[in-house]
Order: structure tokens, then sequence, then C-alpha cells
């Protein structure tokens, strides 16, 4: 338990993995870890305990598809008496009403079962930010806690799943907001569920109805950090990639529940060039068919990214035979000869598939080992991944300072063990 007289500064909420867990994915509950710089973290102590079931022989049936097994969408596991398995994933907390307002806090944390299936949401209270936590729902300690998000909303009766979310309190209004990814292509109905937001209930334990959002069509975004400056509200995602890098992609409007999606820059993201409807074949005429969008279709070459120049890729791609067409992400679909791009190469005959809503594409996180990411200034090759968190005021910025005013901080993968978090100034 976090200390009783702790006077917590910025505090941070995370899952706690263990290796001697008995739950699904190593679940050891959610764990309180304060700052006053938000560059050196202190570990408080667990704020939820592990919530989940002990069964290994319901596990095991969850890896090999078998009955009551999370691929075949088994929820409850059968041998749990109290509980239901899910891990507690992705905790976000608000003091609902505002700091300093009196009202509960409030936190919305993700369940995940057996082959990451179900994701939903359970919300839980404190009288204080340092805990205990109890879920709303769960009084008893023998009911089930965990819901899906607007249940009975029209694209999917029993409501949506809850994967990746943040909540944001707009700082003018107090009013709370969530923003998370559904896990859905499409409802019932025949529409893109995507990824989605809704106000809070005025007492942050629900969502108002009538305020269903969608914010993108694709639900291939997750890990959003919302946050606003100057009156504009920005939502930073990234892409779904698992652990692997990936993209990340920035939106923003004049209200937190504004067209979003209606910021993209959709040239200043993925470019394809192709050689054309001949494809490899001899009667190429040597000149490219430029797009905007990603290929697909067989790899040419290693599956991973090729760090070379514009006109190496050029070079390499035309006097292959079984080159089809490369692509790459850069502001410019035609960047300087020299510029130096990562490039993935296609063969045969390729499609594109283009990439909509990509947002105002910020400048990536420099690649681990390249000037911008690279130890001890920077952590290297493990802060460069998929799971951003939150985007918050630099307590070291000050007007005319050349100290960046946003702090963006990340979750570090499970290869490096212990608590740990990630900074990257943000100008």
């Amino acid at each position: 338990m976090p200390r009783a007289d702790a006077v917590l500064t910025r505090p941070r909420y995370g899952s706690r993995r263990t290796a001697n867990a008995t739950g699904t994915q190593m679940d050891g509950g959610i764990a309180l870890y304060s700052s006053t710089d938000l560059y050196s973290w202190t570990f408080e102590g667990v704020v939820v305990n592990v919530f989940n079931c002990t069964s290994n022989t319901t596990r095991a049936a969850a890896r090999s598809g078998g009955a009551g097994g999370g691929y075949q969408g088994g929820y409850p596991p059968p041998s749990c008496n109290n509980g239901n398995g899910l891990d507690l994933e992705r905790p976000k907390v608000v003091q609902c009403g505002g700091p300093g307002s009196g009202g509960k806090f409030v936190m919305w944390v993700r369940g995940t079962g057996y082959g990451n299936s179900p994701q939903l949401l359970g919300v839980l209270t404190s009288d204080s930010p340092t805990g205990p936590f109890e879920f709303v729902s769960n009084k008893t300690g023998s009911d089930d806690p965990f819901v899906t998000v607007g249940e009975g909303a029209k694209n999917y009766p029993p409501g949506y799943q809850y994967a990746d979310a943040t909540l944001f309190q707009d700082p003018a209004t107090h009013k709370t907001y969530v923003y998370w990814r559904t896990r859905m292509t499409k409802g019932v109905d025949g529409t893109a569920t995507g990824f989605r937001a809704m106000e809070l209930t005025t007492d942050c334990l629900g969502v108002v109805r009538g305020s269903d959002t969608r914010v993108t069509a694709t639900a291939n975004r997750e890990g959003p950090a919302m946050f606003v400056h100057e009156g504009t509200y920005y939502l930073y995602v990234s892409g779904t990639m698992g652990w692997s890098p990936t993209a990340m992609y920035l939106y923003s409007a004049s209200s937190p529940l504004g067209n979003l999606s209606g910021s993209s820059m959709d040239d200043h993201y993925w470019h394809a060039y192709t050689k054309g409807a001949a494809g490899n074949s001899s009667a190429w005429n040597k000149t490219w068919t430029v797009r905007t969008g990603y290929l697909t279709g067989a790899t040419f070459g290693t599956t991973n990214p090729q760090q070379l120049t514009f006109a190496a890729a050029q070079a390499l791609c035309a006097r292959a035979q079984a080159c089809g067409g490369f692509n790459f992400v850069d502001f410019d679909a035609a960047p300087a000869a020299s510029k130096a791009l990562s490039v993935t190469f296609r063969a045969g005959k390729v499609a594109v598939y283009p990439e909509a809503e990509v947002g105002l594409q910020p400048p990536p996180i420099p690649v681990p080992g390249q000037p911008g990411n690279t130890a001890p200034q920077q952590p290297g090759a493990w802060a460069f991944d998929s799971q951003s968190t939150y985007v918050l005021r630099n307590p070291h910025y000050t007007t005319g300072s050349k100290v960046a005013p946003f702090v963006y901080v990340g979750h570090t993968p499970a290869a490096q063990p212990g608590p740990h978090t990630v900074t990257s100034a943000l100008s």
C-alpha cells in the first residue's frame, strides 16, 4: 500500500507485471508512482489488487483454442468461482469535478482476457489518489465488475469493447472525456466503429450516450494521449503494431469532441512507387506511378525496412525485374535524391492500400541509434514503441526558454524489467 501520509505530485498509475502471479498475463494489480519533475519516479505501492482467477487448466484451454478459451470467446473462464480472469491494464485516473473539487478519484481500467479477448471496462473509485480503489459494481466481491462501453449503442448492442484508452479532463470546464479503440471493424448496422470518444457523466462512472463520436473510421489506432494548448485540443495516437515500432498520428480540433479527423494531412505520410500496370514485366516504360498509401503484396528482399537514400531505392527496384515497387513514409512524395528513408520493397504485381485520416503527421521519434534517440541522452531502442500514454506540460519550461513546453511520457516494453518511464520533449 502507498504511504498513508504521501503527498503526491503528478501521480501515475500502471499495470504491475510479476512473473510469480497466477493471472492470465502475469498480472500483479495496479501500481502507483509519483514524481516531482516527470523524469524521476518513486514507486508508492499497489492501489488495486490483482483481480483474476488461478485456473491453469483454463489458461491452457485458451492457448489451445479449446473450450472456454479466449480465442473462442469464452468468458468468464468456467473454473473461476469468484472473478473472471481479466488482467488489469491501462489505468487512467481523474478527480471527478476537477482538481481540488472534493470529488472522488475515479479510475477507468481495461480488463483483458485470454488471448487478448475480450477487452472490457472496469470502473473504480477512491477518496484519495493513493487508494485503495474499489470496483463500483463489485461491492460484494462476487459479481462481475467489467462491462462494455455505451451498452446498447446502435453500432453494437452489447456495447463497444474497451481497448487502449485515455481519460482527458478539460481544464476549462472540468468535464471528462474518454478516447479509446473499439477493437471492431464494423457494427451490426454495417458502419465502421473505428476509434471513438465520449463525454463522461457528471459522476465519471459512465458515458453520456448522446456524446458518442467517431474520431477515425479505422480502429487501428491505440495508445491515445490528449492535451490542450492555447485553446486547441490535440490527440496523439499510434498505429497498431503490438510491441513493434509504429507511426504516430496527431489530430487537432477546437473542442474535445470536435472534428479531429478533419485535421488530416494524408499526403504527408505513406508514399508508394510502383512500376505501373505492367508490373515487373519488360513492358515497363521506366516511369514510376506515385500514389499516397502503402503497398501490399509479396515481399521483395528482406521483410525489414531498409535504410536507403531515395535515389538508391529507385535504382535498386528499377534494375531488379522481380521488384514491383517500394514505399516509405515522408512529408514529401518526391524527397531529395540524397535523403535517407526507411524503405520497404514489394515483389511482382502489387496493390496500393490508401491510408486516410492520418492526422497532422508530426516528425516521428527518431529511429534508435539516430540523433535524438541515442543513449544516454535518450534511452534508445526500448523507448521506441507503440504505447503512448500521456502528453503533459513540462514543469521546467518557462516562456522563452529552450526547454520544450511539453513532455511525452511513454511506456516501456516488458523486455526492460522493473518500472520505467520514458520521456521525450515535444516542441
